[in-house]
């Protein structure tokens, strides 16, 4: 389990223990457990925030190495068509387009 889904579940631990003793409690234990299941809930509210905002980043990398793999296989595909036909330029043709290829960002 990863750290952050262990702290998770920890905070869900606490809120479960906190709720408990709080239906028992005098005013004042209250407001301590109360405040402590808020702050469990705030900081399980902010880990899926962070979830979020990595599985956002991790889609967008996603889509930018699948692009740059389409790019590559296309590259590759034209290259050994060209060498498939032969001729003057065909060496040259292969140089720059694999070249080419690996330089875009």
């Amino acid at each position: 389990m990863s750290d952050a889904l262990q702290k998770i579940n920890g905070y869900l631990g606490s809120i479960e223990h906190n709720a408990v003793y709080a239906e028992n409690a005098t005013t004042e234990r209250y407001e301590m457990y109360e405040k402590t299941v808020i702050d469990c809930e705030e900081s399980v509210l902010s880990l899926f925030r962070k979830f979020n905002q990595e599985y956002w980043e991790l889609l967008e990398r996603f889509g930018q190495l699948q692009a740059k793999s389409e790019r590559y296989e296309n590259a590759i595909k034209e290259c050994i068509e060209r060498m498939n036909e032969g001729g003057p330029g065909t060496r040259r043709f292969i140089y720059e387009k694999l070249t080419g290829v690996m330089e875009e960002k």
